[in-house]
């Protein structure tokens, strides 16, 4: 058996992957996804997603230099989906909108995934005796527990409860005019 170094230092870059290493990748993300979703994220290792696919350990590091490489991945996927959606909104609207509502998209997109964030970086946009942390610690809790929602209620319209949520955060932080 080769040295874990050894392992990592042949790993393929991304545009030369095969078809099969791209499908070995995915698969790993997903059961890792699995994983964190059933144990959190620190009871998560390497050797838990193994075992969910019932492989070595040796296979995932193949892939990814472990845990946080693959949690990278998924953030990208979900950033993937978000950014276009919120950079499309137009000058006038609220970011805060177009944020909430592509956060919540994408977990309808990726179900099990989850793992958007919400950055509420201007300041601009809410009201002077808002706390930013303290709305964005808000927001991530009412998409978290739409996700919660969701896993439990396959019917749930998560358009309509995205745009609902928008719309309660938008009139609790929108400046005084």
């Amino acid at each position: 058996m080769r040295p874990h170094h050894d392992a990592i230092a042949e790993r393929p870059p991304s545009q030369t992957r095969t078809f099969t290493e791209t499908a070995r990748r995915a698969q790993l993300v997903a059961a890792a996804i699995d994983t964190m979703a059933e144990l959190g994220y620190a009871q998560t290792s390497l050797a838990r997603i193994a075992e969910r696919l019932e492989i070595s350990t040796g296979v995932i590091l193949y892939h990814f230099r472990g845990k946080d490489e693959i949690v990278d991945d998924v953030v990208s996927r979900a950033e993937a989906y978000m950014r276009p959606r919120i950079q499309a909104a137009p000058p006038d609207a609220p970011k805060l909108r177009a944020s909430i509502e592509s956060n919540l998209g994408c977990m309808a997109e990726y179900r099990t995934h989850i793992t958007a964030s919400v950055d509420i970086s201007r300041r601009r946009e809410l009201r002077s005796d808002v706390d930013p942390a303290v709305v964005a610690l808000a927001i991530r809790g009412a998409i978290d527990g739409a996700g919660v929602r969701l896993a439990r209620e396959p019917a749930l319209d998560i358009d309509y409860y995205g745009q609902q949520l928008a719309a309660l955060f938008e009139h609790a932080t929108r400046p005084a005019k």
